[in-house]
């Protein structure tokens, strides 16, 4: 369709570049991706922050993730303007190449430009705190973003040997609080920790809280997993 465009005369335009490079990212063909990404730049056309997102999340999903951090130094020096997308998918990355320290450093300069860190930069964080054994800061991290879900007139009290729950209501967990619980620890009795994370991920986007003992099983079933992966169980 691009070349009857050309062959009619018609010159193509950003929504034109953007959709094709946006293509070939999901499709993995990362070379013709900044070909067009190129020619786009010669023609005096702008790539607007989500098809930079898209590209650099191409990088690192093709395993190219030091051309990934190239291009994002690239533009933290030229002063582009780049959001949490372009640094969560800098910080995923580098967590899954074990390169927790630089993860780290980028998390701190999100927060140094006000751009988070979010949820997901958390779950990548975590993810890694958990897969490298640092449980301490894990469990700390957890409390944190189990904290951030609250709302603002509700505090968590998580004192020794005390379940977690709201200030409003000391004596009593919420019904769906428990629940979610409960599901919790039945995904790690049946080994499913990856579900089980998944789900403890989503209640603290939303806001729900779970017991302390709740958190005290998933970290065991997280660090059980671990070992299992490490002895190639």
């Amino acid at each position: 369709m691009l070349n009857e465009l050309l062959e009619s005369g018609l010159v193509p335009d950003e929504t034109t570049y953007n959709s094709i490079i946006h293509g070939y990212c999901w499709e993995g063909n990362v070379e013709k991706a900044f070909q067009f990404h190129n020619k786009m730049v010669e023609n005096s056309f702008k790539p607007d922050i989500f098809t930079c997102n898209i590209l650099l999340n191409a990088l690192c999903r093709e395993g190219m993730l030091e051309k990934g951090l190239k291009l994002f130094n690239t533009w933290i020096s030229k002063g582009k303007v780049i959001d949490a997308v372009t640094y969560n998918t800098m910080i995923t990355a580098l967590c899954k190449e074990w390169r927790l320290e630089e993860a780290l450093g980028l998390v701190s300069e999100m927060e140094a430009m006000k751009l988070g860190p979010d949820h997901y930069t958390y779950n990548a964080i975590l993810g890694a705190l958990t897969e490298a054994g640092r449980i301490k800061e894990t469990e700390e991290l957890m409390t944190k973003v189990a904290e951030m879900g609250k709302p603002s007139d509700q505090s968590i009290a998580v004192d020794k040997g005390q379940d977690m729950v709201t200030s409003e209501n000391p004596d009593n967990s919420d019904s769906s609080s428990i629940a979610y619980s409960e599901e919790i620890n039945e995904l790690c009795s049946a080994e499913k920790y990856k579900d089980a994370m998944c789900i403890f991920c989503e209640l603290t986007q939303k806001g729900v809280a779970v017991n302390k003992s709740t958190y005290i099983t998933l970290m065991k079933g997280l660090v059980k997993r671990k070992r299992s992966i490490s002895k190639g169980v």
